[in-house]
């Protein structure tokens, strides 16, 4: 298992790799990834893969967010499972929450499947134009190449270079 918050930071809506705030109008989103980075070192998290309702409120209230999205993963035998979940700030409460799983072939399906369980949740209604850049929005199919490049960007923020430097050029060969 991993967690988004430390392994893939990118799992806000919005801030995947190529996308973004401005595609979802009146949503706030996190404060840049130094300013986090910033924080979880404050705090000594940058040790650990899993972060707790209560370390993610103290996370986003740091940087200034109301609500946090916390999120995670797992794949056993083959498929995948997620889940996300929204965290008040004030109180560490979970807000909403949703799960999606599939076969780790389809990941992106998997991905896109929990984006609308907990657009759901939120009884959030898309525009058109935000509906189409969520679905095209991909930036790789390949779940090899996703989990190296998530893995380079962890080693990078962790200031190992050369380790990042390798998980990229494994995730371009992909």
């Amino acid at each position: 298992p991993g967690s988004y918050p430390s392994s893939y930071s990118s799992s806000y809506p919005g801030s995947h790799p190529g996308s973004h705030p401005g595609s979802y109008p009146g949503s706030h989103f996190p404060q840049e990834r130094d300013r986090l980075d910033e924080i979880l070192a404050e705090i000594e998290l940058g040790k650990t893969e899993l972060i707790d309702p209560k370390t993610a409120a103290k996370v986003g209230k740091g940087a200034g967010a109301e609500v946090v999205l916390l999120g995670s993963y797992s794949v056993v035998e083959g498929t995948l499972a997620l889940d996300a979940r929204l965290v008040d700030v004030q109180s560490s409460k979970v807000l909403e929450g949703a799960t999606a799983s599939g076969a780790v072939a389809d990941f992106v399906t998997v991905e896109k499947d929990l984006v609308e369980a907990l657009i759901a949740e939120l009884d959030v209604t898309l525009d058109g134009r935000t509906r189409r850049t969520l679905y095209s929005n991909v930036p790789t199919e390949d779940w090899e190449a996703f989990t190296a490049f998530s893995r380079a960007r962890a080693r990078a923020s962790e200031g190992e270079l050369e380790e990042a430097r390798k998980a990229f050029e494994e995730a371009l060969a992909k």
